[in-house]
């Protein structure tokens, strides 16, 4: 068995439940996006995603995916570095409420995007991955 496929232990997560508070998650916005991929072999489906996002702002379609943001999602530049804001946070709905990334990145044992949050908490130097320091070399 290699460490890689070793199962990370909960209290080895930096980041838990908890420590997504209303400050971090105001400035990620990571969870308010969506990368949608069409079956490429079904050039309709390309095409229906292509004119999809024409039309819409807060949608691209490059390399064959669509990706969506959150239409309340505003771009700041006030703080030193530029991030996504939640323009409703204190007013959003019940299911953006109840989402906690961490919680997800657990349960789907996906930590791709828990790595990029560790990054925005300055938990995690850019480009590493919170998964490769817990796993060492394969055996």
């Amino acid at each position: 068995m290699k460490d890689s496929e070793i199962p990370v232990t909960l209290q080895d997560w930096p980041l838990q439940e908890k420590d997504i508070t209303g400050e971090l998650c105001k400035k990620c916005g990571l969870c308010c996006e969506l990368t949608v991929t069409p079956n490429t072999e079904d050039p309709r489906q390309l095409e229906f995603y292509r004119t999809i996002a024409e039309n819409y702002s807060h949608m691209t379609f490059t390399d064959g995916a669509l990706s969506i943001r959150c239409s309340h999602l505003r771009k700041t530049k006030l703080a030193a570095q530029p991030h996504w804001e939640c323009s409703i946070y204190d007013d959003r709905p019940q299911l953006c409420r109840d989402y906690n990334c961490v919680s997800w990145a657990k349960v789907s044992n996906d930590t791709s995007r828990y790595d990029r949050v560790l990054e925005i908490a300055g938990l995690l130097p850019q480009g590493s991955g919170f998964t490769e320091e817990l796993q060492g070399p394969d055996i």
